[in-house]
């Protein structure tokens, strides 16, 4: 049901809604700047998630991001799903045919992510995280266009995939962003798809049962278990 999600979900998506409102007003330079700060954000909460994972979270990392590994990656979604129309709807950048595709599994792994959110079903997270994973290798070859070029000829002669809107830091490009999206979500979609599995193996309580007695009985052993 919508009133047994966490407050806090509601609140981080008008922070984000009243964030966009305030896009108009700001520089288009600053917002990618902006952007690409959240993407290296984003990049390392999920390596050093996936390394305390890993290493047995010895520093309680994981342990940390756990509780809203969901809620984190729909909000990398949603992020990125804003970004990606605010820079073609207001900063009027083109998008080119592999932006498109990428499109086409950013967009549906934030609706299914924030439907998962709503109605507290694991499955739809899980189906984001695979639809992320999937999205991940275009992202990496249209970045990879843009550092050769003319590797295929997916594109329009004058909308070109190699074509460079934006470039912070020096290496901080449109797809560079997309792809940190996605192996974010991936990472901490899988994560916790893993360790709810070995949770719900240790506990006898199903994956979908009702939020309250998952979450309750998961967490007091996961937290039992890596002390």
């Amino acid at each position: 049901m919508v009133d047994r999600a966490r407050p806090g979900i509601w609140a981080a998506f008008v922070a984000v809604s009243v964030g966009v409102r305030s896009l108009c007003w700001v520089g288009v330079d600053t917002i990618t700047l902006f952007l690409a700060m959240l993407a290296i954000v984003a990049v390392l909460v999920a390596v050093a998630s996936l390394a305390s994972y890993v290493t047995g979270d010895r520093l309680g990392i994981w342990a940390a991001v756990r509780p809203l590994a969901h809620e984190f990656a729909a909000a990398v979604a949603v992020t990125a799903t804003l970004g990606s129309l605010y820079l073609s709807e207001i900063a009027d950048y083109t998008p080119c045919r592999l932006c498109w595709v990428q499109r086409a599994f950013m967009y549906p792994a934030a609706l299914l992510l924030v439907a998962a959110l709503v109605t507290r079903r694991n499955a739809l997270a899980r189906a984001a995280g695979i639809w992320a994973a999937i999205g991940l290798p275009v992202s990496i070859f249209h970045r990879y266009e843009q550092a050769y070029g003319g590797v295929g000829d997916f594109c329009a002669q004058d909308n070109p995939c190699s074509l460079v809107w934006v470039r912070e830091f020096g290496v901080i490009t449109i797809p560079t962003m997309a792809g940190i999206g996605f192996l974010t979500i991936a990472v901490v979609v899988g994560l916790r798809y893993l360790d709810d599995r070995r949770l719900a193996a240790e506990t006898g309580v199903a994956d979908e049962a009702p939020a309250e007695t998952a979450a309750t009985a998961t967490d007091l052993d996961y937290s039992s278990d890596r002390s």
